[in-house]
């Protein structure tokens, strides 16, 4: 197989399907659909999307989708850059976790976020100093209110470690 458009569009037309008809069956875009079709991959989401939309296009029109991804393999095959290691620094696509440009960038943020833990760490400490310091106040409280029940007030008992109610 030279062409995958060429074998896409050949396909299409023997089941006597338009690409409009292509596009509502499969779900696919009929820009997708064109540019599948006219072998236009950079109009294309990535590759993973393009292998999906050959799979449901080829099922729609009732081939074998191996052929056709095969040779998807070969024409995408050299947009996967290597990655070269060059003065220290590695070319190609960046991983997905290092998205941010200055790495200086990163080292901040964690200096920052250990000093935002640090003060609130002193915050609460000193908080937690401020009311305990409160509640021995109240301890030592000279006139503690004490409620008693009317019963327990002295009614000429003698014996006042008890109580009859």
């Amino acid at each position: 197989m030279e062409h995958i458009g060429e074998y896409l569009i050949n396909s299409r037309m023997e089941k006597e399907l338009s690409r409009e008809d292509i596009s509502r069956l499969t779900k696919i875009p009929l820009k997708f659909v064109s540019a599948l079709e006219d072998e236009d991959f950079d109009v294309l989401p990535q590759h993973v999307y393009i292998r999906g939309f050959i799979r449901t296009y080829c099922k729609e029109v009732g081939i074998t989708p191996d052929p056709v991804l095969s040779r998807l393999n070969e024409i995408l095959a050299p947009e996967t850059p290597k990655r070269v290691v060059e003065n220290g620094t590695l070319l190609g696509r960046p991983s997905p976790m290092m998205t941010t440009k200055n790495p200086k960038h990163r080292s901040r943020m964690g200096i920052s976020l250990v000093l935002l833990f640090v003060v609130l760490g002193l915050l609460f400490g000193i908080l937690a100093l401020t009311q305990k310091t409160g509640m021995q106040d109240m301890s030592r409280a000279t006139n503690p209110t004490h409620n008693t029940y009317p019963a327990t007030t002295n009614q000429g008992i003698e014996d006042t470690g008890r109580y009859f109610f």
